[in-house]
């Protein structure tokens, strides 16, 4: 095998990719699914592997949550929450361990 990959310039790799495109030919004549022909080309190369070629985000602040939950308290939440009993007592049960969690680091 490694010398027909070889003779037509394709590495191990290529090689155990198009077989894997060899093995799921049937689902292209049965699939109505666009990803399945994005799959065939990733595997294939003739797309990068999104995996392989993506690099890692920037790590999120550790309050990024809080802020979030702020901004939207802020924005309009608020709103919701007056309006809404169940809503209320949800927000106040879920809000407790970060205003114990504040009142703790600031010393109260």
């Amino acid at each position: 095998m490694k010398k027909l990959l070889d003779s037509v310039g394709l590495t191990d790799e290529q090689g155990k990719r198009l077989e894997r495109v060899a093995r799921n030919e049937h689902k292209l004549a049965t699939s109505e699914q666009g990803g399945v022909f994005k799959q065939i080309m990733i595997w294939s190369e003739m797309l990068p592997d999104p995996i392989a070629t993506s690099e890692p985000s920037e790590p999120r602040p550790f309050l990024a949550p809080v802020i979030k939950v702020a901004q939207w308290v802020t924005n309009r939440g608020l709103k919701f929450i007056k309006q809404n009993p169940e809503l209320r007592r949800q927000f106040l049960r879920e809000a407790k361990p970060i205003v114990d969690a504040y009142e703790e680091v600031a010393g109260n």
